[in-house]
């Protein structure tokens, strides 16, 4: 049950009247699945090179012979009254811009469209909008005045395809061209992003906002919460979860994104070694992970998705896709270390679920990719930063990201909390859940981790950079081995590779840490916006 205060705000030719209600505001979150698409396979766009960002990455056309589950390819979204019309926006704490596709033009009344444009671009599409000004609802929680960009033309479909009207940033506000822009023509602050401005003007809020995403076909209809302020009470053991800082980003000409230090990542009981940094600046040791629900899966260096994947016993490496197939019923046991704290991932979200295509005679083939890949643009001397994870990691916590005093990122961090208290439960959970995934009887419990009971301090470090999975021979995909190559899997058209806004504007030990009471959270689907504040009058 929801609790909490919060204000009510009735809207009449941009000015408020207050009302206290004692009820606590929620907007249904929900989960779009990806259209199929031939822009699977990308690359490096060798006319910019300003970065990692997505502005960096470029789609091809590539045959796509593998037809993928939507288990780790979905949008997280939520709706936004904009202008008097209801929009589906996806959650994307990767960008900082709010941008929308009406169903209907706006008209004079419910938003002032300027001509002044920006053109955005991402890995796979690019768009142009004109900068727009209009009231924002959340619930009953009313922005007044807030800009974003309104669609205007490109070639961004597969956010269209997929139900969705635009895209909602949760970055900071120097990744927003609209906020940069409208400050330079004097237009005040009504250009920073949405929750600057909904903090800003509810100060006795914390500046939080808090994620808790559930997996799809994991037994449960479940989406998850998404929380601004206040956490839910079910959640606020996050609140005390170790704070980790963010990595300061003061590369010329970048912005700053949601991403840690990474410590090491272990699979099976072991550290993978021989991992560097990129990055320029980054401590020894450490690698640069930047944490994004606007992303589906982990993106990585090519030397730990070797480690995850390689060894697997069947497993098959297509370097045309630079991507792996295993046995879908392969239980890894992988997890991320930052600051010395462990977060150890469910086995189903470390590979995913896809099909082949159609033989002569028409029958598919069961065959499960890895969910954490490579991509080449996470190098180079630009580079800002080592690993993307995306919805595939932050499905294993609940994660709360706080904005500090919003305007210096020293004061920011995440904090996180651990949906995986009991890894061998998770094992069986996975055994269960991927049987009936793929059409076969699920076969008796395990009672025992690969690699071992990880005690406290850091994990074994092993010898080599590579791993073994346990593989149950009832996988229909043990033999043969798949003679196809797999598309590559595809990410979030507004969240391709490194993620964190990538726009490109053109001028005109481990800690005892708690855990989540279940493998993934057991709540009807909402967003939550806890406010005992109003907002100022306009």
């Amino acid at each position: 049950m929801l609790t909490g205060a919060t204000l009510v705000f009735l809207v009449a030719s941009h000015s408020l009247l207050l009302v206290q209600q004692a009820q606590a505001l929620s907007l249904k979150v929900h989960k779009h699945h990806r259209p199929a698409t031939t822009n699977s396979a990308r690359s490096l766009n060798p006319h910019n090179s300003t970065g990692t960002g997505r502005r960096q990455l470029a789609a091809r056309l590539d045959p796509e012979p593998l037809d993928l589950d939507n288990a780790y390819d979905l949008y997280y979204s939520t709706d936004l009254t904009i202008g008097g019309q209801q929009l589906s926006v996806q959650l994307d704490t990767g960008s900082s811009e709010l941008w929308v596709r009406p169903g209907n033009a706006f008209t004079a009344i419910q938003a002032q469209v300027s001509t002044n444009s920006l053109s955005i671009r991402y890995g796979i599409g690019s768009f142009t909008g004109n900068i727009t000004t209009a009231d924002v609802v959340m619930g009953d929680i009313t922005i007044p005045k807030q800009s974003f960009l309104t669609y205007t033309t490109g070639a961004i479909d597969n956010v269209f395809k997929a139900g969705l009207d635009g895209m909602l940033g949760l970055g900071f506000d120097d990744g927003s061209h609209v906020h940069t822009t409208v400050s330079r023509n004097g237009g005040g602050d009504s250009g920073r992003t949405l929750l600057s401005n909904f903090f800003v003007n509810n100060p006795e809020q914390p500046k939080t906002m808090s994620f808790a995403m559930s997996r799809l076909n994991d037994g449960t209809d479940d989406d998850g919460l998404f929380m601004i302020g206040e956490p839910e009470p079910e959640y606020a053991a996050v609140k005390t979860q170790p704070a980790h800082p963010l990595r300061i980003n003061d590369t010329p000409g970048d912005f700053q994104r949601w991403a840690l230090y990474l410590d090491a990542i272990e699979i099976n009981g072991k550290n993978i070694t021989g991992l560097q940094s990129v990055v320029k600046g980054a401590p020894a040791g450490k690698l640069v992970a930047n944490i994004d629900t606007g992303t589906s899966l982990g993106w990585m260096p090519a030397a730990a998705v070797d480690a995850i994947y390689k060894d697997v016993p069947g497993a098959v490496y297509f370097s045309e896709t630079d991507q792996y197939t295993v046995p879908c019923m392969t239980q890894l046991r992988l997890a991320f270390w930052f600051d010395g704290v462990r977060y150890p991932m469910h086995p189903l979200d470390v590979t995913r679920v896809g099909q082949s295509k159609p033989d002569a005679d028409g029958n598919r083939q069961y065959l499960c990719t890895n969910a954490f890949v490579h991509m080449a643009a996470l190098a180079g001397q630009t580079a800002t930063l080592d690993l993307q994870l995306g919805d595939s990691f932050l499905r294993n916590v609940i994660s709360q990201y706080d904005f500090g005093d919003l305007t210096d990122a020293k004061t920011a961090n995440i904090r996180m909390l651990t949906t995986v208290p009991d890894e061998l439960a998770a094992m069986n959970d996975f055994l269960q859940v991927r049987a009936k995934q793929i059409g076969v009887a699920a076969p008796a419990p395990v009672t025992e981790l690969p690699g071992g009971t990880i005690a406290g301090g850091t994990p074994t470090t092993s010898a080599t950079a590579t791993s073994t999975g346990t593989t149950m021979t009832i996988d229909p995909t043990d033999a043969p081995a798949p003679t196809e190559v797999p598309g590559t899997p595809e990410q979030d058209p507004a969240s391709d590779g490194n993620n964190s806004d990538g726009s490109t504007p053109e001028t005109n030990t481990p800690s005892d840490t708690g855990a989540a009471s279940s493998l993934a959270p057991h709540l009807s689907a909402a967003v939550v916006l806890l406010s005992s504040l109003a907002l100022a009058l306009w």
